[in-house]
């Protein structure tokens, strides 16, 4: 990539150039919830002075991931690959076009895969009065059950739970010891604005909270039940494990999948099963991460270190029992299971039709 020269700015023409705002995750924090949001309120968000770039935008307007990758200077191998890179120029001049056109004071972009060398070399190339870096923080015990299922449903892994902790704690990936990534947006010339990511913290919701954080309360009026990425039923993580392909099962054909099989076991099951990790491993990989929250709490928030996340940390005596293995008998019912709800929707179709 080549830096390109920041969009022209007229002082006498054009408004004030805008506070830039990222919202970089960390991935497993509700971050589809807010992009939906956002993405279906553009226009009263355009009222309220805050432009959703839809210039680059991925997944119908959705999500920035091609912001990132476009102006990263790092190309990262399997955790950048599903993420399709641009043309610089042409998004910057599409970029530049919506900001001419509406003049906010206001501009977010929202992805996971930001990381401190695509926002600084995004940041030279636009023209802006104030940069803040938003990140939510999720505890580790409760990313560790969410990484292990996110990878067996985009074919990455199919490693028994005990195999991905181990896996975890010998690779130590950024979402366990998130410190450098955080020191690195710390960094920028940007604010760094770390909120952990559990209810305590949180407020009545998750979109309340962030539209607090990013200055725009007038929008909470706004907020409907919007997609989220709910919990695997355990035996549905088990069921994808089973595949013998490695396709990413991804987008609408995983959506709908996810919805139908996690209503027949809602129904044919008794609630959710425990955890695929036990109290004593959650406190493993809790330790594990100590040092990074420290240091994060300490030289990046001000607070102590016991203040960084508020819930009682796992009792390794508690009672657990893993998630009973997929049967034959399982795998049965959710097939008929399945059979029945596509054969109740082409039902309904074909009545919508004669209609």
């Amino acid at each position: 990539l080549v830096m390109q020269t920041p969009l022209p700015h007229t002082q006498s023409t054009q408004a004030p150039p805008p506070h830039v705002i990222f919202h970089v995750g960390m991935a497993k924090t509700g971050t589809t919830s807010i992009q939906y949001f956002f993405r279906e309120n553009y226009e009263k968000a355009l009222e309220l002075g805050l432009l959703y770039p839809r210039a680059g935008a991925s997944n119908n307007g959705l999500a920035h991931h091609s912001w990132h990758k476009t102006f990263s200077a790092e190309k990262r191998a399997v955790v950048d690959d599903w993420i399709s890179e641009g043309d610089a120029p042409a998004m910057l001049e599409q970029l530049e076009a919506e900001i001419l056109e509406h003049s906010p004071r206001k501009l977010l972009f929202s992805s996971e895969s930001f990381q401190p060398n695509s926002i600084a070399r995004l940041l030279a190339s636009i023209p802006h009065r104030h940069a803040t870096v938003l990140f939510f923080l999720r505890r580790a015990d409760h990313l560790l059950e969410a990484q292990y299922a996110q990878g067996i449903k985009t074919g990455r892994h199919k490693m028994s739970p005990d195999q991905f902790l181990d896996h975890a704690l010998v690779t130590r990936p950024q979402w366990l010891h998130p410190h450098g990534l955080l020191a690195g947006y710390a960094a920028l010339d940007a604010d760094l604005v770390i909120q952990p990511f559990e209810r305590q913290q949180l407020g009545p919701t998750l979109v309340r909270r962030f539209l607090e954080l990013v200055g725009m309360e007038a929008m909470a009026a706004l907020e409907t039940e919007v997609a989220e990425n709910e919990r695997l039923h355990p035996l549905l993580t088990q069921l994808l494990a089973a595949r013998h392909d490695e396709e990413r099962l991804i987008g609408g054909k995983y959506v709908a999948l996810r919805r139908h099989l996690n209503e027949i076991l809602a129904k044919t099951k008794d609630g959710i099963p425990s955890s695929f990790f036990s109290p004593r491993q959650r406190r493993m990989i809790l330790d594990e991460a100590a040092g990074d929250y420290r240091s994060i709490a300490e030289e990046l928030m001000g607070r102590r270190p016991g203040e960084l996340f508020l819930e009682p940390l796992p009792d390794i005596n508690a009672p657990w029992h893993p998630p009973p293995a997929l049967t034959v008998s399982d795998t049965a019912d959710l097939l008929l299971g399945l059979w029945d709800a596509v054969w109740a929707e082409r039902q309904g179709n074909r009545q919508k039709g004669s209609a």
